[in-house]
């Protein structure tokens, strides 16, 4: 059996006896998986235009003894992998939060902390991993007021200042983290 391979799609190509080709599309990519599909493509001619003609399409392809069965093996390796990537991102998913959890503890141990651009800092992203219903707020030698936000489902945190303070070279007094771009556009990230 011929097949072409894209990055989405696994074509079968078979050549008629008066130099046609059939193309049909066997599976198609679905996130980590390949999944069976069999149908002919609707506008085969302009496909196999755009891949160079019968013969620039024919010079694509490779021949494969049994497709179903290296899908079925692909399958389970992309799903292994997809597995181990999700269980490795999910880790570090877990590192940066206790850092994050082990950086505001280190600041804010005293009564009242000093207001600066680690402190401001510290504190946005600790309380981004939190629902606001659960904050606790610490004291700091500036008054402020804080906030969440859903931005296109991801969570944001907000603080405003009562007074300046330096980030870089500049003063500021509302800051966020975890907006996407194009959201909270008033609030600098920090």
């Amino acid at each position: 059996m011929k097949i072409f391979q894209t990055n989405s799609s696994i074509y079968s190509v078979t050549q008629n006896e008066n130099g046609t080709l059939n193309v049909v599309r066997e599976y198609v990519s679905y996130g980590y998986q390949w999944k069976k599909k069999g149908n002919p493509i609707q506008d085969a001619g302009m496909f196999i235009n755009q891949q160079g003609g019968i013969n620039g399409l024919l010079d694509k392809c490779r021949d494969v003894e049994n497709l179903d069965e290296q899908i079925n093996v692909r399958n389970v390796q992309l799903k292994a992998e997809h597995e181990a990537a999700h269980v490795a991102a999910m880790e570090r998913k877990a590192q940066r939060e206790k850092n994050i959890e082990e950086e505001y503890r280190r600041l804010f141990c005293c009564e009242v902390t000093e207001t600066n651009e680690e402190t401001v800092g510290a504190l946005l992203r600790y309380l981004n991993l939190h629902n606001w219903g659960l904050w606790h707020l610490p004291k700091m030698t500036i008054g402020y007021a804080c906030h969440q936000y859903d931005c296109d489902g991801k969570q944001a945190t907000t603080i405003k200042l009562d007074c300046p303070i330096m980030v870089g070279d500049e003063p500021g007094t509302m800051f966020q983290v975890g907006a996407p771009h194009g959201h909270l556009m008033k609030y600098r990230r920090i």
